[in-house]
């Protein structure tokens, strides 16, 4: 059980609560397509300013477009979050506000340049989770959904979810454990590294207890449910991982608990600026560096590639502040070798002695 309880504690925490359905994926394919257009836009404009230089309507107009495809989702966001005063949109209003400065300035590449950053930092964070989402698909796969239920001589396959406990099940050599209970005839070898990380089958026999999420190898065993399938070990550190938060970059941290006092701040210095040196261009400038989108996406791109590969090689990361923290370590201490295994053992060598062949001793 400790380790189990190990095993959740060291949870996916830094994947997002919600659930990436199709209308998840849909709106992640959105963003690829128009941040897709918005550099084809840009790439447009430049081509054409270094063509004919002396020419500005046309760029200016591939310019305005990929504004228009970034900074409209953008400039929603911001007006929905004054309204509802949502703080978590914070990073929209100021962005809403620089590039809307930068605009009608006549800063065209800066205003599109911003927002499309700032949907790059949403595409990687995105894709992030649905990689994550994967990881728990995976995992709930591995328990088992149906069960035999013994009701005297009778056996009947039953769906796990409907066991109740002291009820007894039987699980056949090569058949998984759909529930923890305890053993109550028979003896097996049981695969336990999915959920403890040890290589090696662990012995069951009559009083011993068996998890959920384990294979049951060459025995076959009775188990009277001790608890019901959604109490399970296995179902309880899935359940930890569907409630974790967010993917928390340091800055935006740091960013999310001031905000309340960071816009207004800086839209007093863009403003003091401006009336001061009567020059506006310095006033976007204070605009464009308070928004945090650029720093995000420097910051936030590693972590999630880390936490994203990490995931698909069956390590969970509680949070990415940890990963910062890696830099700093010098020496790891494991409990045991499965923790650092993939849990398959192999033959890698044969050293037959003298007079034997490699086939006569493998025969």
């Amino acid at each position: 059980m400790e380790n189990l309880d190990n095993i959740a504690k060291n949870s996916l925490e830094a994947l997002s609560k919600d659930n990436l359905t199709e209308k998840g994926k849909k709106k992640l394919k959105r963003e690829i397509i128009s941040g897709a257009i918005a550099l084809v836009c840009l790439f447009a404009g430049l081509l054409c300013s270094w063509i004919f230089p002396h020419k500005t309507t046309v760029p200016a107009l591939f310019y305005t477009i990929g504004f228009l495809i970034e900074g409209i989702p953008v400039l929603v966001v911001a007006i929905k979050g004054v309204f509802s005063k949502n703080l978590e949109n914070a990073m929209e209003m100021l962005v809403a506000i620089a590039i809307i400065a930068c605009y009608f300035s006549g800063d065209l590449i800066l205003a599109l340049l911003v927002p499309l950053i700032l949907n790059i930092a949403h595409i990687l964070e995105e894709r992030s989770i649905m990689g994550g989402r994967d990881v728990i698909d995976g995992l709930r796969k591995m328990q088992q959904s149906t069960a035999i239920l013994i009701s005297g001589d009778k056996e009947t396959v039953v769906d796990a979810k409907t066991l109740k406990v002291g009820q007894k099940i039987l699980v056949k050599p090569g058949a998984g454990i759909p529930i923890d209970g305890v053993v109550i005839s028979g003896e097996t070898n049981i695969d336990q590294k999915s959920l403890t990380g040890e290589p090696q089958p662990a012995h069951a026999t009559i009083g011993d207890t068996v998890y959920a999420g384990t294979v049951n190898i060459d025995g076959k065993i009775i188990v009277e449910v001790k608890k019901e399938y959604v109490d399970t070990s296995f179902s309880n550190i899935l359940a930890l991982l569907e409630k974790s938060e967010n993917i928390s970059i340091p800055e935006t941290r740091i960013i999310d608990r001031f905000m309340k006092y960071y816009i207004p701040f800086v839209l007093a210095i863009a403003a003091g600026v401006a009336l001061i040196t009567s020059d506006i261009t310095k006033a976007i400038a204070i605009l464009v560096v308070s928004c945090p989108c650029g720093q995000m996406l420097v910051s936030s791109a590693p972590m999630i590639a880390a936490l994203s590969a990490a995931t698909k090689r069956g390590i969970l990361i509680k949070n990415s502040k940890f990963i910062e923290e890696l830099t700093e370590i010098d020496a790891v201490v494991f409990d045991k070798t499965g923790t650092v295994t993939v849990g398959d053992l192999s033959l890698t060598e044969i050293s037959p002695i003298e007079g034997v062949t490699e086939e006569e001793l493998i025969s």
